[in-house]
């Protein structure tokens, strides 16, 4: 790639020795060659960019997209992933192991490590927890590790049977694995179709009911305290009671944490009277007493990890009846302008939180190298608060569209991502 000069940037990077200064920074194929207070140097970069007002991160991370390629490239190829993370300001992400074949052995992992490598951004696969996804035979989960595999999980549901948790768990003891884990059973996930609360009593939709996350996350911890040892990060969670659960967990001693999705905090159980089938998600929108208290939690630190909860669905899955389309929407162009218009423009949380629990957070927990802004860094994202944009359909590199954001006019954009020496631009 040309030489680029990005001027009078912000650094928002509390592990950079450049945390909250203005400064110049040039991009080379090589990686950052230079960062210095701005106007301070004389550059022959081919390219120089004015970035007054605007920041500079660590390369934002995305935990549990869905991935649809190979098996069902028509919604989303691996390539339309990598675009929309570049979008939306995202250098890596590590997705579910949704596509088909389920990445739940060894060949298949390195199969999908050899397409991913000659993608433009870093794309690390979670493995299988069990065979097929099927929660019944555990994975060859250390086929897996010898890979480079950096967690595993069936998805973002919780396990339905004890014994098998109990065994992973087990397992996973013998190479300290990581396991991902969510908050909703399978059942409740295919039954319920909203939050529980007024909202789907006046609508007449059947629900589900915030304690049963809850009681999930309850379950896990005490089977986590049974085996002894282990590693889990409880992932989507969406109510304040199953969070404070870990949390109670992480006192006693056990290494657990927790992830939620942005979009919690864009809409809440009130917005599904559209009926929406872009908003039917899991888990769901909540009721704002909720999206408050959680909010709460986000701003006292208790959060390790934000995610998109990105899931790309075709026409044949979401135009149909409300209750029979299928969960999920596209979010890693928008996650941070959720996050930027809900929480950081509100004071809730700020900028530094924010690449916590979007970079540095997500790299500690996954075992990645942290890409902090210094001569000789990998990766960064380039983004501005304050910037309008509006979201369209020609503008989702995903041949799916299931946006609830269409035409919408979003606050708080990724400018530009740099990763493996190159600097997209998205403006």
């Amino acid at each position: 790639m040309p030489t680029t000069l990005l001027q009078a940037v912000t650094v928002v990077d509390p592990g950079s020795q450049f945390h909250g200064q203005v400064v110049d920074i040039e991009l080379s194929a090589t990686g950052i060659s230079r960062i210095d207070a701005t106007g301070t140097f004389q550059s022959g970069a081919a390219q120089i960019i004015d970035g007054n007002g605007t920041f500079v991160s660590p390369g934002w991370v995305d935990v549990g997209a869905s991935l649809c390629d190979p098996g069902e490239e028509w919604k989303e190829t691996q390539m339309a992933l990598s675009m929309a993370a570049i979008k939306g300001g995202f250098t890596t992400l590590l997705p579910y192991p949704t596509s088909i074949p389920i990445a739940d052995n060894a060949d298949t992992i390195i199969a999908l490590n050899a397409r991913m490598g000659q993608l433009p951004i870093h794309i690390y696969p979670i493995g299988a927890a069990t065979e097929h996804r099927h929660g019944q035979e555990m994975a060859d989960l250390f086929e897996m590790h010898t890979v480079g595999i950096k967690a595993f999980s069936d998805g973002p549901t919780a396990f339905s049977q004890e014994g098998t948790l109990t065994r992973v768990l087990r397992y996973l003891q013998g190479f300290d694995g990581l396991l991902m884990t969510g908050g909703i059973s399978s059942q409740w996930a295919t039954e319920g179709f909203m939050h529980e609360g007024e909202m789907s009593t006046r609508l007449g939709m059947p629900a589900i009911p915030a304690v049963m996350e809850k009681i999930a996350v309850q379950r896990d911890i005490e089977i986590l305290e049974y085996v002894g040892k282990g590693r889990i990060h409880f992932h989507p969670l969406s109510t304040p009671q199953a969070i404070e659960q870990v949390q109670m967990a992480r006192q006693r001693g056990l290494d657990v944490s927790i992830g939620v999705p942005t979009y919690l905090f864009a809409w809440t159980d009130e917005d599904m009277v559209s009926f929406d089938e872009n908003l039917k998600l899991i888990p769901p929108l909540r009721s704002k007493a909720i999206v408050s208290e959680i909010s709460a939690l986000l701003a006292s630190g208790s959060i390790d990890i934000l995610c998109s909860g990105h899931r790309a669905e075709g026409l044949e899955e979401k135009h149909v009846e409300f209750m029979q389309a299928a969960p999920g929407m596209l979010n890693l162009q928008t996650a941070y302008s959720q996050v930027q218009q809900a929480l950081i423009s509100t004071g809730i949380i700020t900028l530094e939180d924010w690449v916590r629990m979007i970079s540095t957070g997500p790299r500690a927990r996954f075992g990645l190298e942290q890409s902090n802004i210094m001569v000789g860094g990998q990766e960064l994202t380039w983004f501005s608060p304050d910037q309008t944009w509006t979201l369209t359909k020609s503008g989702i590199p995903s041949r799916a569209k299931n946006s609830p954001h269409l035409e919408a006019t979003m606050v708080g954009k990724s400018l530009g991502v740099f990763v493996k020496g190159y600097f997209h631009l998205n403006y």
